[in-house]
């Protein structure tokens, strides 16, 4: 199945831009009533041999139990600055959020931002 972020799509913020490096971890993002998700993510700062792994994590209660979703992995490069990627929610927990390994960085470059789609309901 190709999940579908066309239909009452949801833009939320995986991770603000950052200056920081190491492990960053975004909020907690509600996916209930959303299907799907796309995540893009850029660090126009990576050069050489630097790259940014981006993995997406879940958890039943927004706050606790947080494991990686099996098979999401997004790796930025000094070539391929910037990317994105589906996953279907629908055998998910309620709760994802997006976690990065960024290396040492120039300036306040990283960020993710999520595209929850495929609204089970349209907002009032």
């Amino acid at each position: 199945m190709r999940p579908n972020v066309s239909i009452g799509a949801k833009l939320v913020t995986g991770i603000a831009p950052t200056i920081s490096t190491g492990t960053q971890t975004g909020a907690a993002i509600d996916r209930l009533n959303y299907d799907s998700a796309n995540i893009h993510a850029s660090d126009p700062a990576l050069t050489g041999a630097n790259t940014c792994v981006v993995t997406l994590e879940q958890s039943a209660d927004g706050a606790t139990n947080w494991t990686a979703v099996p098979g999401f992995t997004l790796t930025l490069t000094a070539t391929a600055k910037g990317g994105s990627a589906s996953v279907n929610l629908l055998p998910l927990k309620r709760y994802i959020r997006v976690k990065a390994v960024i290396p040492v960085e120039t300036g306040p470059t990283f960020s993710a931002t999520v595209a929850l789609g495929g609204a089970r309901y349209l907002p009032a």
